[in-house]
């Protein structure tokens, strides 16, 4: 058996490119079959690929994350919109510097902070530009401003 071995590891070795383009051309030939195993594959298979996916990113499992959905009642850690009405399933939301795990949100609240670079002074400069820029805020006097308390809320000042 060994010697077969052998034998496999120093022929594939010495004709590499033979075998490469071999591969090649059958995939091409083949590529329904290919995506018709894939796609059964991923459906018998979808929570080990999905755990294997939050294992290899974020090192939680997917025990783990749908405990985490249930303790934010299966919806957004920011906004609250239910998971059931999102097309895609929570996003694993992550300090990039430490890679410790926060919350699960959706799409639009994970990419925002990716957009803001999880920057909190730029987060509440936006918030500010917000304010100053709303049309109910116009009415308000120009000599309020507006402070932000830990708590996440705003007030007039």
């Amino acid at each position: 058996m060994q010697n077969s071995k052998y034998y496999h590891r120093r022929y594939r070795a010495a004709n590499r490119d033979r075998l490469v383009e071999y591969k090649r051309i059958w995939n091409k030939k083949n590529r329904s079959r290919i995506s018709t195993q894939r796609a059964v594959r991923y459906a018998t298979r979808r929570d080990l690929f999905l755990n294997n996916e939050l294992k290899f990113k974020f090192g939680i499992s997917l025990e783990q994350y749908e405990a985490m959905l249930l303790a934010q009642n299966h919806s957004c850690s920011i906004c609250g919109v239910p998971a059931a009405e999102l097309k895609k399933r929570m996003s694993v939301d992550h300090d990039h510097a430490t890679g410790k795990v926060r919350a699960l949100l959706c799409h639009h609240c994970n990419a925002g902070l990716g957009y803001f670079k999880d920057n909190e002074q730029i987060l509440t400069k936006a918030i500010k530009y917000l304010y100053e820029h709303t049309e109910q805020n116009d009415s308000i006097g120009k000599n309020e401003t507006l402070s932000l308390e830990p708590n996440g809320s705003a007030a007039l000042g």
